[in-house]
């Protein structure tokens, strides 16, 4: 007995893990809200009065008073007064803020930056090693007395630790500057990083220009404006050649004393104070047809060092007044969100009708319209925000704006635009095998499907989540799951997550059917989401004899295999269960 209340006391002895409170409010039904470091969801479910609950898009169902816990956060749904319900979010590990203050951010060249850091620990428990690391690109140099980006020490509960160092800005770069920082906790590297803060070395000069119209009548006049300023707060910016060139069948109406001219190429020379401008404004005009670009090259010299701008600038005579607006991201990452805007404006002096317009690219449906555009007015035609696709390799995508239209005078004109997006590929870091049992199906065939991932990195990759999407149509012959998940993924391992199978219908239409896998995971503490869409080919007619034989046999092996996973399976968790149970009772045999 005396044995058994020592024991109760021990127990009672071992400390109970406190947390820290990141949220304990009401949120709004279908709300997404931040807490810490990650993003929660919530969905109320009036029928049975539960709660959908995610963390960073993963989660699931639970009524009042249930909590989940993933990563060392603890949400718990708490309480309903709709629309409005009411969740708490508990940090169970420490917690590391960082905190960054940059003296500018646009910094000249040869300025120094000031950086401020604070660390901070708004956890429950104590962080020990924790190292923090800001590195840069050799332009922009850091140096300190003590501290050159670089920290390492302990941070307990609620404590601070704040430092400095500086930056120089030695060349015209942008730079997206993120700190990190790592520390372990329960045998595991946790990782974090910073806000980011760009970084953009200034120009000490700039060269802008316009031209006043972009499509213009023969012998009408145009205006081409330019102008150069000295951006920097103290040097004298010393313009050693500035070269304006016009294509020969332009004429040169009107041009500024101070430009010398030698047939259709104007030149300057000369210096500008700090903060000073100079403004050109040349007018032109053209007696033929067609489209004209205008060349302007500069070459300046400002703190010792040479700079060389070129800039274009093209218009149109006697062709369409119509002109189409095509404005869209270079380069994207695969998956990553860009903008587009596709437009046109009708340059001239009148409303012109009927014009037939055509979009044409594979990243969209492509968009044909007819519209009237009233004088100097512009249509637009499509502005959106797309997510890019998903793509193992780089691959570009083409945009094609054209169209044309008839003038009151009888006159067919058309236009025409392109621009092209390149999609980088997803990084290397989890791949996701999808298996068929077959390539090609016939209506009333049974689809099987399996899903592995295989981690491609020398890393470990956490917090995995998995799941497939296939038409809607072919969803209530399914059979098994559809969805898995991993706590860890080890390096370079490779692991099943679930199968299902499908019955194609017997009154199936299209020629292809689809089936979409979406990943989530945690790479050294940043979610990651990869993308991989299969068609499988879904024949029409009879089928052959001698196919669904083939079907069995391929059918039986795949049951077998499944059944020894299975086994395998069985035997781990009985040796796993065992060799817990032993080692619980040698732990209380050693306390007596």
């Amino acid at each position: 007995m005396k044995k058994l209340a020592f024991l109760i006391l021990f127990l009672n002895l071992i400390p109970i893990v406190t947390a820290s409170t990141l949220f304990d409010d009401w949120v709004d039904d279908y709300e997404t809200f931040k807490a810490g470091d990650h993003y929660f969801y919530v969905e109320y479910i009036e029928t049975n009065e539960n709660l959908i609950f995610k963390m960073d898009g993963t989660g699931g169902i639970m009524p009042i008073g249930d909590c989940e816990t993933r990563e060392n956060i603890r949400y718990c749904f708490e309480d309903v007064d709709y629309p409005q319900v009411k969740v708490k979010i508990d940090s169970l590990e420490p917690d590391i803020s960082i905190e960054r203050s940059f003296s500018t951010t646009e910094p000249y060249l040869n300025e120094q930056i000031k950086v401020t850091v604070i660390l901070k620990n708004n956890g429950d428990k104590g962080a020990t090693n924790v190292k923090y690391l800001d590195i840069y690109p050799s332009s922009l140099k850091v140096f300190s007395d003590i501290n050159a980006g670089k920290w390492q020490g302990n941070i307990n509960t609620w404590e601070e630790e704040k430092f400095t160092y500086t930056i120089r800005a030695q060349d015209i770069i942008s730079f997206d500057s993120i700190a990190t920082i790592s520390y372990k906790f329960e045998g595991k590297e946790k990782t974090k990083k910073s806000s980011t803060v760009t970084i953009e070395v200034q120009k000490p000069f700039s060269i802008s220009h316009e031209i006043s119209k972009e499509a213009a009548d023969k012998n009408e006049i145009v205006d081409y404006n330019l102008t150069i300023t000295n951006e920097h707060k103290s040097d004298t910016l010393k313009i050693e050649n500035l070269e304006i060139d016009f294509p020969s069948k332009i004429d040169l109406v009107k041009t500024p004393s101070e430009l010398k001219k030698e047939d259709n190429k104007l030149t300057f020379s000369g210096t500008l104070e700090k903060k000073q401008s100079k403004n050109f404004i040349i007018k032109i005009k053209s007696s033929k047809v067609g489209k004209f670009t205008i060349n302007t090259v500069a070459d300046v010299n400002i703190g010792g060092r040479n700079f060389k701008e070129e800039l274009e600038k093209s218009f149109n005579v006697g062709l369409s007044y119509i002109l189409p607006i095509l404005n869209i991201t270079n380069t994207v990452k695969s998956n990553l969100p860009y903008d587009v805007f596709i437009a046109v404006k009708n340059y001239g002096k009148d409303e012109i009708k009927n014009v037939d317009i055509k979009v044409e690219s594979d990243l969209f449906n492509n968009i044909e319209e007819k519209k009237n555009i009233a004088a100097g007015a512009t249509y637009k035609i499509f502005k959106k925000t797309l997510t890019a696709p998903y793509s193992e390799e780089d691959k570009k995508h083409n945009i094609k704006v054209y169209g044309s239209y008839i003038s009151s005078s009888g006159r067919t004109y058309t236009f025409e635009k392109s621009a092209q997006l390149t999609v980088t590929a997803v990084p290397k870091i989890v791949q996701i095998i999808k298996e068929f049992n077959k390539e090609e199906f016939y209506q009333g065939d049974e689809i099987k499907v399996t899903v592995k991932v295989k981690n491609l990195k020398s890393t470990a990759v956490e917090q995995i989540d998995v799941s497939d999407i296939f038409p809607v149509e072919i969803r209530p012959s399914l059979m098994g799951e559809v969805t898995g998940d991993l706590e860890e993924l080890k390096p370079n391992e490779e692991k099943k997550l679930y199968s299902y199978s499908l019955v194609v219908p017997e009154d199936y239409k299209e020629d292809e059917m689809e089936f979409k896998t979406t990943l989530n995971a945690k790479v050294d503490g940043e979610l990651v989401i990869l993308k991989r869409t299969d068609k499988v080919k879904i024949l029409k007619g009879e089928k052959p004899e001698g196919v669904e034989e083939e079907q069995e046999i391929v059918a039986e092996e795949e049951i077998q295999e499944e059944v020894n996973e299975t086994e395998e399976e069985l035997k781990e968790i009985k040796e796993t269960k065992e060799n817990f149970f032993t080692k619980i009772i040698n732990w209380i045999k050693n306390l007596f």
